[in-house]
């Protein structure tokens, strides 16, 4: 399959149509067949970020811009012990490269590459602010060039993801966790390479991952 390795057949076993509205969570997100999707405004603690609609072409029904400092977390259970990478959808505010990431943590993280305390996660210098990019490479989680970030969950684990504001601009749509076991080839600097033909709009994840529904709760 390319670049994308295995993900379009991970894909195809979940919905890609009618998907209801993203609801506020109640009970962890569930990862199912290898994959959780969520969307960042289904948070029930927004901390101090901001509900947003004005950056075009959004997932869901809006996203989270970074605000004044407050953290913000979701929570998904793991059904198939293993070890997955995660990618979102954000975007920056600067096209300098400045105001272009987050922090996130993970709770009890364990593995290679896993966010164990607060790590950068930014979009790169490529893309132009305001445009939704998969770009998510974490810079500090072990690893050079910056690769994603990659963890280790036992099956009935809730995982927390935390984040928490670094740059004010950097805006977070979609969050995406799969098993490593699809891993995409030929990675260079996180997802960097998965641009098609350079076009910043035609990324294979946009073509794969932005149209899933998001994952039942628990």
């Amino acid at each position: 399959m390319g670049m994308l390795g295995t993900l379009p057949q991970l894909a195809a076993g979940h919905p890609q149509e009618n998907c209801p509205e993203p609801k506020e969570q109640t009970g962890p997100f569930l990862e199912k067949n290898g994959l959780v999707v969520f969307e960042a405004e289904s948070t029930a603690k927004s901390g101090g970020y901001r509900f947003r609609t004005e950056r075009e072409n959004y997932t869901g029904t809006g996203y989270y811009h970074t605000g004044n400092g407050g953290g913000i977390e979701w929570k998904f259970k793991i059904q198939n012990a293993g070890e997955y990478n995660m990618i979102w959808r954000n975007s920056k505010g600067s096209n300098n490269d400045k105001l272009n990431d987050s922090f996130i943590s993970i709770s009890n993280a364990k593995g290679r590459l896993c966010a164990n305390g607060r790590k950068k996660i930014f979009v790169g210098g490529e893309h132009p602010a305001g445009t939704w990019s998969w770009h998510s490479t974490c810079e500090g989680c072990g690893a050079h060039p910056p690769q994603p970030i990659t963890c280790t969950f036992n099956e009935g684990e809730v995982v927390t993801m935390t984040l928490t504001l670094r740059s004010n601009g950097h805006a977070v749509d979609r969050i995406v966790w799969y098993n490593a076991e699809h891993q995409p080839e030929n990675l260079k600097w996180g997802f960097q390479t998965l641009l098609d033909h350079d076009d910043l709009y035609s990324s294979p994840y946009e073509q794969v991952l932005a149209n899933l529904c998001e994952s039942e709760q628990e």
